[in-house]
This record gives C-alpha cells, sequence and structure tokens, in this order.
C-alpha cells in the first residue's frame, strides 16, 4: 500500500464498511439464530417437527463463522497497515497476499454450507431429524380424496 492520501481514504473506507457490514451481520444472524432458537424449544401442548429451524440455524452459524474468519484478517491488516503507518516490506507483502487469498475462500466455502449443512446431511449426524411427513400424510381424508378422483376410469380419456 502507498501513502497516497486517496490510497489511505479508499482503504480505510473499504475496512470500516467491511468491518461495519461483517459486524452488523453478526448481530442480525445472531438475532435470527436467537429467534428460531425460541421458536424451535418453545414448550408448546403440540409436538412439531424441528428440523427445518435446526438446519437454518446451522446454516447461518457457519456462514457466519466462515465470513468472519474469511474476511476479518483483511480487514484487521488493513487498519494495522494504516494506523501504524508501517513502511512496505516484502514480509508485510506476502501477509497481504495470504489475507487476501483467505478472505477469497468465503466465497468457495459458502456453497459449501449449503451442501453440507442440509437436513439430509445433519440428519446423518443426528437421526432425530426425521424427515417431515408429506402433508397428505397429515390429512387422511384428503388422501382419499385423491384416491376417489384419480381412479383408472377418471384417467383414461374417451
Amino acid at each position: 500500500m502507498t501513502s497516497n492520501s486517496n490510497d489511505v481514504a479508499f482503504s480505510i473506507l473499504f475496512s470500516s464498511v467491511g468491518m461495519l457490514s461483517l459486524a452488523l451481520s453478526v448481530i442480525l444472524n445472531t438475532i435470527s439464530v436467537v429467534t428460531l432458537f425460541k421458536v424451535c424449544f418453545r414448550k408448546l401442548g403440540v409436538e412439531r417437527r424441528r428440523d427445518h429451524e435446526v438446519e437454518m440455524m446451522v446454516q447461518l452459524l457457519g456462514i457466519m463463522i466462515i465470513a468472519t474468519v474469511c474476511w476479518a484478517p483483511l480487514f484487521i491488516f488493513i487498519f494495522n497497515k494504516i494506523a501504524m503507518d508501517l513502511p512496505n516490506n516484502i514480509k508485510q507483502g506476502k501477509h497481504l497476499i495470504i489475507c487476501i487469498r483467505i478472505a477469497t475462500w468465503n466465497q468457495i466455502l459458502d456453497p459449501w454450507v449449503y451442501i453440507l449443512f442440509r437436513r439430509s446431511v445433519l440428519r446423518k449426524f443426528n437421526p432425530s431429524l426425521r424427515s417431515r411427513p408429506s402433508i397428505s400424510s397429515l390429512y387422511p381424508t384428503m388422501n382419499a380424496s385423491y384416491s376417489r378422483r384419480f381412479t383408472q376410469g377418471s384417467v383414461t380419456t374417451s
């Protein structure tokens, strides 16, 4: 990084907006996870399925952790570089390259959070997360009406 005032201003803007968005993301995702946790484990008289809420909580936590781990080192490095007004040297250049590489891992790892933390994969680790029954199995009268509607005689055309 150079000591040009435009470069310094852009670096401060980039890292401060990045840290602000990262902090805001952590706060809002934490609120979402706490809300989902309250909904999921609320004591009601009716037993209901919780697998969808658990899946969303795990995915939100995974995305939040990955984003923080990937982007925070770059933002902190930029802040430190500007605040300490360190001279450019090869060691810092290598450190900057490492921080940029870690930041790019975020785009690689985000899709894997959705792939690996699906209910089907989570069920392998926690068998109590069974699949939800279909809507027609919840209402037996609906099943009967479907079977009456779609008999062989009603499906064939004249």
